[in-house]
């Protein structure tokens, strides 16, 4: 039996991150082959000279990483030693449940990667803990939106919080961004 198709390991991929531990292309691959219960034959396919399980876990590294999904760290030699970590835009695709189909897809993801948007010269594409915490108070807020039925002035204080907390965010990555630059 052939291994399931590209975009079947995209989810499983980034699920095997949500947990926001840095882990290395070898975990990965591991986890891709107990969650698929990939027998031998399907671990050592070839399409040509290539395996193809490496080839699909290759492919979801790089689509992710265009899409700003996930961030690598590559190995200098080893490249089942490269590191991969999730992203904030990551973290949401991973927490939102579809009705439906999947539209986690190699499609979906390139959609992404062309419209990328890059912070400044000088910076990294790191996610920071601020980040982070960013997210998980804004997902916080919209899950606990009132339904249409609550005041619009509780709504117009949510939306207001979300917009102080979204700007008190940048203020201080700008400004740790002109420390750094200073020093």
């Amino acid at each position: 039996m052939p291994l399931p198709i590209q975009n079947d390991f995209l989810r499983p991929f980034l699920e095997q991150l949500a947990s926001g531990d840095i882990l290395t292309r070898a975990q990965l691959r591991a986890g891709l082959i107990k969650t698929f219960k990939l027998t031998s034959d399907q671990i050592e396919e070839k399409s040509g000279p290539h395996n193809v399980l490496t080839n699909r876990l290759a492919w979801c590294d790089s689509h992710f990483g265009a899409a700003g999904f996930v961030q690598k760290q590559q190995h200098p030699t080893d490249r089942m030693q490269d590191t991969f970590r999730i992203t904030s835009l990551g973290l949401r695709e991973v927490r939102t449940r579809y009705t439906g189909t999947d539209p986690l897809t190699v499609g979906y993801l390139q959609g992404f990667a062309r419209s990328n948007i890059h912070r400044g010269a000088g910076s990294d594409e790191t996610t920071s803990e601020a980040e982070r915490e960013l997210y998980e108070a804004l997902e916080a807020l919209r899950l606990n939106t009132p339904s249409s039925t609550a005041s619009a002035g509780s709504q117009r204080k949510k939306a207001a919080w979300a917009r102080l907390i979204s700007s008190s965010l940048t203020r201080k990555r700008v400004s740790s961004c002109w420390r750094s630059k200073a020093v």
